[in-house]
């Protein structure tokens, strides 16, 4: 398995200041955090996946090969979780995939959680 680190966030979750907070709005999921940095440095961010066909939560204890993860947004390539999507019903993979093709990221935070989350694209906002 492939990846490439699309944002590293400016907070270490480990020094998160409140739970995640996670929004489902139609096909689009929104992760927000707040924390501080090693320095005391306070900052938000909003990871906002768009055109989710898959999500999924582990407690990150439970995943394997994870460390390379935490506090990082990963492109995963060769994805075993697109490769099953793609077979559960390739006819319509096909399709969704001529407008543009489905990507998988990957996010782990310390004594939090993991996510999976294939979607169309990802928008990074830094509040």
């Amino acid at each position: 398995m492939e990846n490439k680190t699309i944002y590293t966030l400016p907070m270490f979750s480990s020094l998160l200041s409140e739970l995640p907070q996670i929004t489902f709005s139609g096909t689009t999921i929104c992760i927000n955090l707040k924390g501080y940095d090693y320095d005391d440095i306070y900052s938000e961010v909003e990871l906002i996946f768009q055109e989710v066909h898959y999500f999924s939560k582990v407690n990150a204890l439970f995943s394997v090969n994870t460390i390379e993860a935490y506090d990082k947004v990963l492109e995963i390539f060769n994805s075993s979780i697109i490769l099953q999507l793609m077979e559960a019903n390739r006819n319509l993979f096909e399709e969704m995939n001529k407008r543009q093709k489905l990507k998988h990221y990957s996010l782990y935070l310390d004594g939090y959680d993991g996510y999976n989350i294939v979607c169309k694209s990802i928008e990074i906002k830094e509040l």
